[in-house]
């Protein structure tokens, strides 16, 4: 180890480190205080053995300046004094010392106290390169948190582009929507899309779960379901009179092609249906999903109460088509659990009651209200990110 010795008196210097140098260390003996802090600025040592009094810089002094100035990492300090006042020893460890030599000492005193200080030397070394290698490991999940982060947001990014982006152009009817994950990634999404000439298709879906798993297993969705991706599963012949399944026949093909598997004991609730532009006439199914909200132009909004498996829960579940007919000014929103299970503060869901009063109370254009619900949403929530996904869609038949 090396050792550096501060002592005015040239024998106790030259006798202390005669024995240190014995017992195997490196040791550079000054005459000073200010020669012991120069030497310091030059070279580094694990001890230092001072003595307290010392003209120009005394030990004290030697030992505030290394405490106070700890690039060199730590350097165990031993006071070597003849004070023996239990308030001097006091004072010398809060300026920072860590053990005492009184004088006179012997050998074997000597090597005691040394030895002690190693211990603590090597444990605090041990210590400082637990805390480097934990540094870097914080460093690297700091950067793969970020990569991730950026994954993440990149993927939220593609999932978002699959949410309706050129609806449909005619004049029977419009759509807006509500679509707010609670993680980067959402579990819910949803479409509208031109079924053939005098139908519009749309739906919303809600994989059970949330994050990643969900997510992915959403978007797989998304592209199934578009007619203008999907395989001849949904849509098996674009030629014929009949381009397009029934919503029942969907869910029914849906259920086939994505049972729930025993590792990720995924499946997801749905509401599909078409519009017929020229009847008015609106076709659906609902796998397990709450039902929509009919708003009529004249009358007072009401929860279609429907009942059917989620997809992929059991084999060969029966499902049936249902049937609305709309007016102009009729409007219906789909929407996922996630926006009755909304809690606020207290733990309160914002349940089918507000839903009902929230839809019923404005009337003005339908992107506005839908809007103005969920502003309601994100007040009731009282700020916090919710603990399900929230999706909406919304369409309103629009005047002749």
């Amino acid at each position: 180890m090396k050792i550096l010795i501060a002592e005015d008196e040239e024998f106790s210097r030259n006798l202390l480190q005669a024995q240190l140098e014995s017992l195997g260390h490196n040791v550079v003996a000054v005459s000073s205080g200010s020669h012991a802090w120069g030497a310091m600025q030059q070279e580094r040592f694990s001890m230092v053995i001072t003595d307290w009094m010392m003209p120009d810089v005394d030990g004290l002094e030697l030992v505030r300046r290394i405490r106070t100035h700890p690039e060199s990492g730590y350097v165990y300090i031993i006071l070597l004094t003849g004070k023996s006042e239990r308030t001097d020893l006091i004072t010398g460890m809060l300026r920072g010392a860590d053990d005492f030599l009184s004088k006179p000492y012997d050998r074997d005193e000597l090597d005691v106290r040394i030895r002690a200080g190693e211990r603590v030397i090597n444990l605090e070394r041990s210590l400082k390169a637990k805390n480097e290698e934990l540094a870097r490991s914080n460093q690297e999940i700091e950067r793969t948190s970020q990569r991730i982060k950026r994954d993440l947001d990149e993927a939220a990014r593609i999932q978002k582009s699959l949410l309706p982006r050129e609806l449909p152009q005619n004049d029977v009817v419009d759509f807006a929507w509500i679509f707010r994950p609670c993680d980067e990634l959402a579990g819910d999404i949803f479409n509208v899309f031109q079924l053939d000439e005098d139908n519009i298709g749309f739906y919303l879906l809600d994989v059970v779960g949330h994050g990643l798993p969900a997510a992915l297993l959403s978007v797989t969705l998304s592209r199934f379901i578009s007619p203008s991706t999907s395989s001849s599963a949904l849509f098996p012949n674009v030629a014929s009179d009949t381009p397009f399944l029934s919503p029942s026949k969907v869910a029914s093909a849906l259920n086939e092609q994505f049972p729930m598997d025993g590792i990720g004991q995924q499946y997801f609730t749905l509401l599909y249906g078409c519009l017929n532009l020229c009847t008015r006439e609106m076709q659906y199914v609902a796998a397990g999903h709450p039902g929509p909200v009919v708003i009529p132009a004249n009358d007072a909004p009401r929860i279609v109460q429907v009942e059917g498996y989620p997809i992929g829960l059991v084999d060969q579940p029966e499902y049936a088509d249902r049937h609305l007919s709309l007016a102009p000014g009729d409007r219906v929103m789909l929407y996922s659990d996630g926006v009755l299970d909304c809690q606020n503060t207290d733990g309160e869901h914002f349940g089918e009651d507000r839903l009902i009063a929230a839809v019923n109370e404005r009337r003005e254009s339908l992107n506005e209200d839908v809007q103005s619900l969920n502003n309601q949403l994100v007040s009731w929530c009282g700020g916090r990110t919710p603990d399900d996904d929230i999706s909406l869609l919304a369409m309103q038949l629009l005047d002749e």
